[in-house]
């Protein structure tokens, strides 16, 4: 029982070494990082966040589009019908032959 505290005392101690030795090493990795590093992860970010907005736009239906597209495939298919008939009737109306 006597020897509990002075166990408990030794991991407290070694743990509070580990942090410091964590604590060191970080502080070593940050003073490699320059200005133009935080700069490009500062753009990547905000080009991230501008992408995430445009999705959320797009799925709540904010961002919706200008046009119709049903509607421009169906102005596209009557014209492509009027064309069509167009052409055979021209056909039809020329003289083939002598």
């Amino acid at each position: 029982m006597i020897y509990l505290p002075y166990l408990l005392s030794i991991i407290g101690f070694l743990s509070a070494l580990y942090a410091i030795a964590r604590v060191r090493g970080i502080s070593v990795d940050i003073k490699k990082v320059g200005f133009e590093d935080f700069a490009d992860v500062h753009s990547d970010v905000q080009a991230l966040k501008n992408q995430l907005k445009k999705t959320n736009n797009r799925l709540s239906g904010m961002d919706a589009p200008k046009h119709d597209a049903e509607k421009e495939a169906q102005e596209l298919l009557q014209k492509m019908v009027m064309n069509g008939t167009q052409t055979l009737q021209q056909q039809n109306n020329k003289r083939i032959g002598g």
